[in-house]
């Protein structure tokens, strides 16, 4: 299963013009769009939101603009001054790609960020963050897989920027993320219940194409859904048993919804788990060190910073940092 979203050039860099009793002030207004509005505006952050007032114009360049309508929630309300492909126009020129803050720390987007920071298969234009899991696919990968008889279903689901925010909550049930836009097909759900039904694995790539489809299968089975959703899978504790993937590549580092996986491919769940103390959150770090000895069967994350990993049945757990 394959998240065919493609990242648009949501990272805008504006001024704004405000005239005072000193005269004409001018301040850069930082913006990262998030989703257009039935109502025709776009949802936005903006670095810094105090500065700009409902009311004002932020101008980007290459003849675009735009209006702040209202502000809540730490977010603002963009009308812009172009719509349709005048807007799409302007958009590819003024704006840079949405890096995550773990590159965009380390350098500036540049022009071959519009290609490296796209999967291969990315086709429906709306998200602001890539699904990095599927950028380790490239086409030969791809053409070897189908060689070896894997099919591949092609959902979509446009990240949103909430998967760059950090959690400031202690209670995680209380963080509270953006809505995202997603499609699971009825041809891509018949697809995933035949794959099923003939005693198929279904494989989502990453956590996106993951929690599309377990939004989709809320009523028991895989059915066609579109819509948005405010889904957050850190929030669901304990972890539902019933899964409707049976595996997903790659296992990502504080997803609770990969922790506990044995290498031989069997479930423990996190009630399974022995408490180690702290919020007892079951944890897959370094996982690619620790997946290559076949005995390892448990893994739990204490409040002290440091893992647990069980080997064998009956293993005392081994620490480490």
């Amino acid at each position: 299963m394959l998240n065919d979203t493609r990242v648009i050039p949501a990272r805008l860099s504006g001024r704004r013009a405000r005239q005072g009793a000193a005269g004409q002030t001018e301040a850069r207004i930082e913006v990262t769009l998030l989703e257009p509005r039935a109502d025709g505006t776009w949802a936005a952050m903006v670095k810094p939101l105090k500065k700009l007032r409902v009311g004002e114009t932020v101008r980007f360049g290459a003849g675009l603009e735009a209006r702040c309508t209202a502000k809540a929630e730490g977010l603002a309300a963009l009308r812009f001054n172009l719509a349709g492909a005048e807007f799409d126009a302007a958009l590819d020129a003024a704006g840079a790609m949405p890096l995550p803050p773990y590159i965009a720390a380390r350098r500036a987007a540049d022009a071959q960020d519009r290609e490296d920071y796209q999967t291969v298969f990315a086709r429906h234009a709306g998200a602001v963050a890539a699904p990095t899991a599927s950028l380790h696919f490239d086409r030969p990968l791809l053409d070897a897989l189908a060689g070896q008889g894997v099919d591949f279903t092609h959902v979509t689901l446009h990240v949103g920027a909430g998967t760059f925010l950090p959690v400031k909550v202690e209670d995680v049930r209380q963080h509270r993320m953006h809505a995202e836009w997603g499609e699971v097909s009825a041809a891509a759900a018949a697809e995933i219940a035949a794959t099923r039904a003939a005693g198929g694995r279904v494989i989502p790539v990453g956590t996106t194409a993951l929690r599309l489809i377990e939004t989709a299968a809320r009523g028991g089975a895989i059915a066609p859904w579109r819509g948005r959703h405010r889904h957050l899978h850190l929030s669901r504790f304990p972890l539902s048993r019933d899964r409707r993937a049976d595996d997903q590549f790659p296992p990502a580092a504080l997803d609770p919804d990969d922790a506990g996986r044995g290498i031989d491919g069997a479930r423990t769940h996190p009630a399974d788990l022995r408490p180690c103390g702290g919020l007892g959150i079951p944890l897959l770090l370094l996982w690619r060190r620790i997946a290559v000895d076949p005995r390892l069967k448990r893994c739990q994350g204490g409040a002290d910073g440091r893992f647990r990993v069980a080997f064998g049945a009956d293993a005392a757990p081994a620490v480490g940092q």
